[in-house]
């Protein structure tokens, strides 16, 4: 059994009229993901594109649920320059430990409580607006235009909305598994050098 709260109180997440709160408790598993899925969408549809997921309560999470998690976090920072975070608390060990052996930490934003979750988020100024992806050996190698964003945190992106990032992405069994930070390509935004090495993140990762 399992319960997907989506009536808690918005005004606690960054006091953000754009945000909202999921508390999940019990088993998250393929029965109960098209429920968390719609959860995820019906936020973003309604311009809360600010999303923390609790999943302190929850007993068990399968690969399906991750990969809407997953997807929300990649997707909503080009939604508007939104985000998502997930909050599972440090004595929910079984739960921590599946994500752990899911390897999806650099792709989305783990923390053992909201109110890090929410210190995270308001950090972030930019956000990014998908414009290429193509593959190159290992890597997806995806490019962004950063763009401000709205909403806690949110800013002119340190004055950098305009110019374009690279990310390199390595993806196995349909999900994100490595996110690194990628040199830009000749010509990118007015520059002329030659590729560099790309740049693997901290295990913590960014955050959306």
């Amino acid at each position: 059994m399992y319960s997907i709260d989506n009536d808690v109180a918005v005004a606690g997440v960054a006091g953000c009229e754009g945000a909202a709160m999921v508390v999940v408790s019990g088993e998250l598993d393929i029965a109960a993901t098209p429920q968390l899925k719609a959860c995820i969408l019906g936020h973003v549809v309604a311009g809360r594109r600010h999303l923390l997921v609790d999943l302190s309560a929850v007993t068990f999470i399968d690969s399906t649920a991750i990969g809407v998690l997953v997807s929300a976090a990649v997707n909503l920072p080009q939604a508007g320059g939104g985000s998502l975070v997930v909050v599972c608390a440090p004595e929910n060990a079984r739960v921590l430990r599946i994500f752990d052996i899911v390897g999806v930490a650099s792709t989305i934003g783990l923390y053992h409580s909201r109110e890090q979750a929410q210190a995270a988020n308001t950090s972030l100024p930019c956000g990014a607006l998908l414009l290429s992806v193509d593959q190159r050996g290992r890597y997806v190698n995806a490019l962004f235009r950063l763009t401000g964003r709205p909403g806690p945190g949110g800013g002119d992106c340190g004055g950098g909305a305009g110019e374009t990032a690279r990310t390199n992405f390595v993806i196995a069994h349909g999900l994100i598994v490595e996110w690194i930070r990628a040199p830009d390509d000749p010509g990118d935004n007015g520059g002329s050098t030659a590729p560099g090495t790309p740049e693997v993140l901290p295990p913590s990762g960014p955050t959306v």
